[in-house]
């Protein structure tokens, strides 16, 4: 199978959750044979031309439809004749425009929902600190331009984000152009198909991880506990500071981002930040740890951290929003109230004074993984998607006698 993949970053970078998802799945396919290409866009190339008023004018009557990006990828769809192309993002680069490009030579087409921003302009379902579902109503486009719940509270990008939110969800107007949306937990699945989308249309698939133990002795020993993630308000760790303050257990805060100097402000010994590590260095230090503190305000789509503590067999302390409960299961950790220092720091507590415990739910987490999210069951699921996305393309062209909708 010919695959393409599409891909808008958010910046002239290469690296983050969504990147590695787009990367591993393309060695994952071209490991079983496929011919895989990726098409991508920077966010940051449509600011290389300046970023006065003519420019921003270009930019935002672009924003939807992009004849530049359905060009370009039509020329590659031209050359590299794919039976599918796969988008991970197209915002804002790519722009929706690049299915139009596929349909018009019929190729199927399929969209990873990684976030919630066709039913949110912000992708978050987040205001203020705490969930919103504000948007998911539909309407009332003013609402997160009012706000400004847009992450970074940028006016710019707030409208920018509610104008492509709005063109998007008018009339469903994606629904003639994505054959297969690829939802990574029944959790957001539920809130797709709420929102309208064909339920036959939204299928399930996992992020995947491989094994870092192989090979290996599991290590369930471990000093302190660790959190992992970029350090934004929404990743909750103003909360876990807070909670932090009346437990006299060591604290390893790993990764960057805006908030750092503050948070460095907030905090006290045995709390330390280790600042940005790759991913191998994540995982060891992960594997040397007691467990993971995953203290997150929002419903994120699959939160890889999660993924990766199970896999090195660690128990995790976790708030209980979104997709959590579902991700580790019933025996792997320790959900509490999101938003609160109080509920946060009881179930530290008892993992920190446990070691049978955290013995326990580490290994019950690590037999969660390697029977569900390694990559050879992730790609059969991928593949039977994709086996889908075609079918549903050929049966829409049987139907409309080949026309395309724009």
């Amino acid at each position: 199978m010919r695959i393409l993949l599409g891909h808008s970053q958010y910046h002239d970078c290469t690296v983050g959750g969504e990147a590695a998802v787009v990367k591993e799945e393309a060695e994952l396919l071209r490991s079983h044979g496929h011919e895989v290409r990726l098409f991508e866009k920077s966010n940051s190339q449509m600011l290389s031309q300046g970023k006065g008023p003519v420019n921003l004018v270009r930019i935002a009557t672009r924003l939807y439809h992009s004849p530049e990006s359905e060009a370009e990828i039509g020329a590659v769809m031209d050359e590299f004749r794919p039976d599918l192309l796969h988008v991970h993002n197209y915002m804002f680069a790519l722009t929706p425009s690049v299915f139009l490009a596929a349909k018009a030579r019929g190729v199927a087409t399929a969209l990873t929902l990684h976030n919630y921003r066709l039913l949110c302009p912000a992708g978050q379902f987040l205001r203020n600190g705490k969930v919103c579902e504000w948007c998911l109503q539909g309407g009332g486009y003013w609402k997160p331009i009012f706000s400004r719940c847009y992450p970074g509270g940028s006016l710019i990008k707030t409208l920018a984000a509610v104008e492509l939110h709005r063109k998007t969800r008018a009339d469903n107007r994606l629904a003639d152009r994505v054959d297969a949306y690829i939802a990574l937990t029944e959790f957001a699945r539920g809130k797709y198909v709420g929102a309208g989308i064909p339920a036959d249309q939204v299928h399930v698939k996992s992020i995947f991880l491989a094994d870092p133990l192989a090979g290996k002795e599991l290590l369930q020993a471990g000093q302190g506990a660790i959190f992992v993630g970029r350090l934004t308000a929404e990743k909750g760790v103003d909360v876990l500071l807070q909670a932090w303050r009346d437990i006299d257990y060591p604290l390893t805060i790993v990764g960057d981002g805006p908030d750092r100097a503050r948070l460095e402000a907030m905090a006290s010994p045995p709390v330390s930040f280790a600042g940005q590590m790759t991913k191998q260095e994540v995982l060891e230090h992960l594997q040397r740890s007691a467990f993971l503190v995953f203290p997150s305000l929002w419903y994120e789509g699959f939160p890889a951290t999660l993924l990766e503590a199970m896999a090195c067999g660690k128990a995790v302390v976790a708030t209980d929003l979104g997709a959590r409960a579902e991700v580790l299961g019933e025996e792997s950790g320790l959900l509490c109230t999101a938003g609160s220092a109080q509920s946060l720091a009881t179930a530290i507590k008892r993992l920190a004074a446990d070691p049978h415990l955290r013995a326990r739910l580490g290994a019950n987490g690590r037999q969660r993984f390697l029977a569900n999210f390694t990559p050879e069951p992730n790609y059969k699921s991928l593949l039977k998607i994709y086996t889908a996305a075609i079918s549903h393309a050929q049966s829409a062209a049987l139907a409309t006698g080949g026309a395309q909708v724009r």
